[in-house]
């Protein structure tokens, strides 16, 4: 609960002071100028009890779990923006949802359709886009904040292991909802081409038969 910068030691709850990567979803960039300095705040911190290289070390190897988990979160929406896209999952109103002004909103898992909010999946939604909750949500964070913590069972068991199912999950049924939309098209085609031969049948005019005749 301290910070140790070049006036002293200061006494804070703003945890976010030594925490670089925050709460983000997507897969962090390189640190900045602002990053790399609260980074020096918290090495100062682990150095207490920790040497340099072990203390930098171990923070180096968080911050790839945490790119790794933004990986997966991106990854996951990639998928089901391919399925908004192409009309195959459909962007609804949601009657059940939380709105943020208690009204239905259209709360997608892209900022590029709809209302752009994840915590807005949590039900009232798709099986797609409520396994991209728990993965960008739930797992992913727990992932990430395992690392940070020095829990392996949170960055891994608890993390990481339960993102990729989700991400598996994602991938399943993405391929199932395409599959179906293809099947259902090429039905419709099939239905209208049927349909246009019935039609064509009894609009062209029929030959009149001639009756066999009996020659005696």
């Amino acid at each position: 609960m301290r910070i140790v910068d070049e006036r002293g030691v200061t006494v804070t709850h703003n945890m976010s002071r030594k925490i670089i990567w925050g709460m983000g979803l997507d897969t962090p960039s390189s640190m900045d100028r602002a990053q790399q300095g609260k980074r020096k705040e918290m090495l100062r911190i682990c150095n207490d009890c920790h040497s340099p290289r072990f203390s930098r070390e171990y923070l180096e190897s968080a911050d790839k779990v945490r790119i790794t988990a933004g990986q997966l979160v991106k990854e996951a929406r990639g998928i089901i923006e391919g399925l908004y896209k192409d009309k195959i999952l459909e962007i609804r109103k949601r009657s059940l949802s939380p709105g943020l002004s208690g009204t239905p909103h259209s709360f997608t898992a892209s900022e590029k359709f709809g209302v752009y909010w994840p915590m807005g999946l949590f039900y009232d939604t798709s099986r797609i886009e409520r396994a991209y909750f728990d993965l960008s949500v739930f797992y992913a964070p727990t992932g990430f904040k395992g690392a940070f913590h020095a829990s392996p069972a949170h960055s891994w068991w608890k993390g990481l292991l339960p993102a990729y199912e989700r991400l598996n999950d994602i991938k399943t049924e993405a391929q199932s909802l395409r599959a179906f939309a293809k099947m259902r098209r090429y039905a419709l085609i099939g239905i209208g081409l049927g349909g246009a031969a019935l039609i064509l049948l009894f609009l062209v005019p029929r030959r009149g038969r001639r009756k066999p005749s009996i020659e005696i």
